[in-house]
């Protein structure tokens, strides 16, 4: 099976903006040869503050079992990587939540079940709160479940006479 990232902007050129809550301020950053959305706490009120991706309509991937990868960094304190799927009853589902210590870039990956009839699909970054605080993030990638399992050699794996499994294994050992 050959590999897709599905996520529409992946290096965060801007061809699929980010949005964020009151109290958050979004720009885009270029640091170590990439482009990284980056969320600022302008204000701290009563909700967590974010930045995030928001696809919906035919941005969604069809229903199925998904990893959703990402490369994020905090500054200030610590951050939160999250994801979430809205399902058709209006009601949001997380498939996943990271924290994200502060000074340390991280590559997330989560595992998402899109339902039937998906209406949204959310991938958040959370800095922390405390005014100043950033999160950024870049390389953003939505891969079907199997075929980024079988590229990163999970799963099973059959052998065959044209490429037979090799083991170190002598007769009668155990592991």
């Amino acid at each position: 099976m050959r590999r897709r990232n599905i996520f529409p902007d992946p290096t965060s050129t801007g061809i699929l903006k980010a949005v964020a809550n009151a109290g958050t301020a979004l720009d885009y950053a270029q640091s170590d040869g990439k482009r990284w959305v980056r969320a600022t706490t302008t204000d701290i009120g009563n909700n967590q503050n974010y930045g995030q991706y928001s696809l919906t309509g035919s941005k969604i991937p069809p229903a199925g079992a998904y990893r959703v990868g990402l490369l994020v960094h905090a500054e200030g304190g610590d951050g939160m990587a999250r994801g979430y799927v809205r399902n058709n009853d209006g009601t949001y589902t997380p498939y996943g939540s990271v924290t994200i210590p502060e000074g340390r870039t991280v590559d997330v990956l989560y595992t998402c079940k899109v339902p039937e009839e998906c209406l949204e699909m959310l991938i958040r970054i959370c800095p922390a709160g405390v005014k100043g605080a950033t999160m950024m993030m870049t390389n953003v990638t939505i891969e079907s479940a199997e075929t980024h399992d079988l590229a990163s050699g999970g799963g099973f794996q059959a052998s065959s006479p044209q490429a037979p499994r090799h083991t170190d294994l002598e007769a009668g050992d155990r592991r």
